[in-house]
Formats: C-alpha cells, sequence, structure tokens
C-alpha cells in the first residue's frame, strides 16, 4: 500500500499523521480515501501507524486476502501492566514475534509476498510498523520490519530510532520531503504547528505540483488527512480519521 506517513518530535510531545488514500498499485487505482492508517494503542501513552503489503495474498487477484495485518496486529496489542517504566521495546519485540508467526503461516496457504526495496539491500520489506509513545516522560519511537529474501521470510527488524536525527521522519515522496523539510527540523514547535507542516506535506503531494515534481508516488497519496498528538498524557487527534 502506497502511502504518506510523518512523524514530528516536538518540544510539546510526538506528532503521527497519514494520508486517507488507498490505492491498488497493480490496478493503477485509487479505491478509498477514507483509510485510516494511524491508530491509538488503546491504554498506553502511545500511537502506531502501518504501511506496506498490508493484505497479504497470492498471484491469483480473485483470490481474497490471506492476512490482514491491521486486523491482525490488533490481537496482540493488550498488554498487563503499564506504568511509567513499562518497557516499549519488550512490547514491541512481543508484537513482532506475534506478527512474525502469523506471516509465516500464510506460506503455507499459498502466499507469495511482495513489498518494496527501501534501500540498495536485496531484502524485500513486506511491511513496516511505526509504534511512538512517551514512557517513564521521554518519547520514544520504534519501528518493526518485515523482510524476504526471494520468498525466504527474514527475522523481524525491531530498532530504536533516534528522533533529533530523524525529524522529521517522513514515509512518502522523497522529492517533496527534500523540498518541503530542512533535515533534521528544529523541536521548537507547538504539536498545531508540527501537524500544519504535515498537512501542508499531504496537501502539496496531492496537487498537479506534486505530481509533477514526483508522478510515481504523488499518485499515491491523498485523500482525508488524520493527524494525533502523543504527550505525556496520552493520545488525543488533532484532525481525527473518519469515523474517529
Amino acid at each position: 500500500m502506497a502511502t504518506a506517513i510523518l512523524r514530528f518530535w516536538t518540544n510539546s510531545g510526538l506528532v503521527l499523521g497519514a494520508d486517507g488514500l488507498k490505492y491498488d498499485v497493480v490496478a493503477g487505482r485509487a479505491i478509498g480515501t477514507n483509510a485510516q492508517k494511524v491508530f491509538e494503542i488503546p491504554g498506553l501513552p502511545a500511537a502506531y501507524a502501518m504501511y506496506g503489503e498490508i493484505g497479504v495474498g497470492d498471484n491469483n487477484p480473485d483470490t481474497s486476502i490471506l492476512l490482514d495485518l491491521s486486523q491482525e496486529i490488533r490481537r496482540f496489542l493488550d498488554f498487563t501492566d503499564y506504568s511509567s517504566s513499562f518497557d516499549f521495546l519488550a512490547y514491541a519485540n512481543r508484537i513482532a514475534a506475534n506478527l512474525h508467526q502469523s506471516i509465516a503461516a500464510t506460506r503455507d496457504r499459498g502466499a507469495i509476498w511482495g513489498g518494496n526495496q527501501e534501500s540498495i539491500r536485496p531484502e524485500q520489506v513486506i511491511a513496516r510498523i511505526i509504534l511512538c509513545g512517551f514512557f517513564d516522560g521521554e518519547p520514544v519511537e520504534i519501528n518493526i520490519r518485515f523482510e524476504h529474501r526471494d520468498q525466504r521470510l527474514l527475522p523481524p527488524l525491531v530498532f530504536l530510532v533516534d528522533l533529533q536525527r530523524s525529524n522529521p521522519e517522513v514515509f512518502g515522496s522523497g522529492l517533496v520531503t527534500r523540498r518541503l523539510f530542512r533535515h533534521p527540523e528544529s523541536p521548537d514547535l507547538s504539536l498545531l504547528e508540527a501537524a500544519k507542516k504535515i498537512e501542508r506535506y499531504i496537501q502539496f503531494c496531492d496537487s498537479e505540483r506534486g505530481r509533477k515534481l514526483d508522478p510515481l508516488m504523488c499518485r499515491t497519496i491523498g485523500g482525508r488527512i488524520h493527524i494525533a498528538a502523543i504527550t505525556p498524557k496520552g493520545f488525543q487527534w488533532l484532525k481525527p480519521p473518519v469515523g474517529a
């Protein structure tokens, strides 16, 4: 699933936003504009977003998907003992291990894993999950990456993200990112100022200027923008998705 997901780190908290376009890359057309890509983690001062091959299937377009990762992850979000010293990294590793088992099980049911290359490495990234939260008063981001090499599923990669060096963190059009943002951006922004930067990025992608600058990526970005803030006090919508 092509998408635009952005995370800003500010002195007031983390801001996580996404577009709402659901785009069928194979068919080359939009199939929805109100997809939700940012979600609260219930009971935690945290949120997550995900992109990639969210619906795992085979090569037959008439066959229903074998695994919907956006549904599957919700089975594993529960936790037993939250406190200010909650171990977010251990929590992320537990989610990664469970989802890895779910993805691996689709192989025996005929799944053909797709994905994309995020770098010059030969591995194909099936999906990535971005986890953001505040724990013990500190902002934390952890990424989970599921990869395969020639249809051999690799162990999940779970790693902490340097918020200062990757501010903002952008998954979308690299050409638009370089046009609109300095790297790294200063954290001296309000939550609303960061949200406006996210909104401006997505709107630029979803415009004639954006599609002219990056026709490949920007045609897959648009729809309902939704943005959340995560602070030590918890999760709040700054611009909610449809139905929230």
